[in-house]
């Protein structure tokens, strides 16, 4: 065989022909998009193949004989596995591995792995963090079932690391060991707290929203990355002594949570209902009027729709978490909240939303974890809003034209959806300043172009737009 490709996408292919293991040249092998339920034994017979794709497919499996092939990149996500061969953590070729939306509850050590680049094992089932070799750079682990943060764990050429939706509850202190560290996110998580130390990192990106932070309010983590880190820096005790974090989260008792929640209402303009601390009833909310309550936080609160009488939030809200909940289909109630400045609605179940356009205020829509297919289209008419983060949804495209309606963006978060095809256009915001795009099965910008950042990916599609 001459052609050092075959291309069979799309095909509904159920099983391999067995002539293809028979291939000797063959260096790049396109079986994506099909319905695979498993790959021949004697695929390591391929010892020019480089290059894998599997994503899309039925898999439950890989056989063991995978490990034995010189690949450089292998895709197999979104597929119904629940292990990865042993064999993987020895191909010392390796550079990309993307094996996310799958069923995996543990993978095997892939410190053997010396040219490994880019690890994707987000959306499985993952309890623990795994061994990676020191050649790692990014690492997307969102939406898995991490309990803790190992402190042996090491990972010294880190550059990203995505931990958001996981169950963490602490972080160590060892994390500033990361010296290359630059995108850190832990949002969506359990933490009550977060070591004061993180603010010497020399962070781009850290992420800490949907988390039980009460020493952190969210007008702070609003402002972005520097003011975060800024702030953290200032609450480190002149000792020196980085153990110590905010003595709000030691509250436990009911009555200081009470009295707590009824000075930051008198006082901070809050309201915290989050995890169920209170029952959101008409007079929790009237009262929260009355004192011009300006940040509500009612997310892990189980709702299924928004409280009836939100309205009497009207005259003062700016701030409105509602993520983690039981939401679903489209999103209504909240069209008389024309003040928001900040509208978290992230890991619900919700693929619309209802007369969003009434929101002329709004600067920040964090919209991730949902079911959405597409961005609603009332949100081009937000002509205030500089942030969109829509990670870890369905949404299958990009419509340049209507984010160029928007002309105050700055940030806008893509990540891991299902988008096969990023419009040239898109480079034509020039007012971007983040672009984040991983994690979705286009090939083009390819992951060496987006490693590179925002800037070098709008020029490398604005490069790319017709004549």
């Amino acid at each position: 065989c001459l052609s050092p490709s075959w291309l069979c996408s799309d095909n509904r292919l159920t099983k391999i022909p067995p002539a293809v293991c028979r291939l000797s040249q063959l260096q790049f092998l396109s079986l994506e998009s099909n319905r695979l339920t498993e790959l021949p034994s004697d695929i390591n017979l391929l010892q020019s193949l480089t290059v894998l794709k599997l994503h899309d497919n039925k898999l439950q499996r890989l056989p063991d004989s995978v490990g034995q092939l010189r690949l450089v990149n292998l895709t197999a996500n979104n597929n119904c596995l629940t292990e990865l061969p042993v064999g993987i953590g020895r191909m010392t070729s390796l550079k990309e591995l993307i094996a996310h939306t799958n069923r995996l509850g543990s993978v095997p050590s892939l410190a053997g792995c010396t040219s490994l680049v880019r690890l994707e094992l987000h959306r499985n089932r993952l309890e623990q963090l795994p061994q990676v070799s020191s050649s790692v750079k990014e690492l997307c682990l969102g939406e898995n079932c991490i309990r803790a943060f190992d402190e042996s764990w090491q990972a010294p050429s880190l550059i990203s690391l995505d931990l958001n939706g996981n169950k963490l509850s602490s972080i160590p202190e060892c994390i500033t060991e990361f010296k290359t560290l630059e995108r850190l996110n832990l949002s969506n998580n359990d933490l009550s707290s977060v070591p004061y130390i993180i603010g010497t990192m020399s962070l781009r990106a850290l992420l800490l929203e949907g988390n039980p932070l009460r020493s952190i309010r969210p007008a702070i983590m609003q402002k972005g990355t520097a003011t975060l880190l800024q702030f953290l820096r200032e609450r480190m005790p002149a000792d020196g002594d980085t153990q110590v974090t905010s003595t709000l989260d030691a509250m436990t008792s009911s009555a200081n949570q009470e009295l707590h929640a009824a000075h930051d209402m008198a006082s901070n303009r809050s309201l915290d209902c989050s995890r169920k601390s209170k029952p959101i009833t008409d007079e929790l909310l009237a009262a929260a009027g009355q004192a011009s309550v300006a940040e509500v936080d009612m997310s892990h609160c189980e709702l299924s729709a928004l409280p009836e009488r939100m309205s009497l939030l009207a005259s003062s809200l700016t701030t409105l978490n509602i993520s983690h909940n039981r939401l679903s289909g489209t999103l209504s109630g909240f069209s008389s909240l024309t003040k928001l400045v900040t509208f978290d609605i992230s890991y619900n179940s919700l693929s619309d939303i209802e007369n969003i356009a009434a929101l002329k205020s709004l600067r920040t829509l964090t919209m991730a974890g949902n079911r959405f297919t597409r961005l609603p289209e009332q949100v081009y008419l937000l002509e205030s809003l500089a942030c969109i983060i829509a990670n870890g949804n369905q949404i299958d495209e990009i419509d340049p034209s209507g984010l160029s309606q928007l002309p105050k963006l700055d940030t806008l978060d893509f990540g891991n959806n299902t988008i096969a095809h990023v419009p040239p256009k898109l480079g034509n915001l020039r007012s971007l300043r983040s672009l984040e795009l991983a994690g979705n099965p286009f090939r083009v910008p390819r992951p060496a172009v987006l490693q590179k950042g925002t800037a070098s990916v709008l020029e490398y599609l604005r490069d790319r737009i017709p004549s």
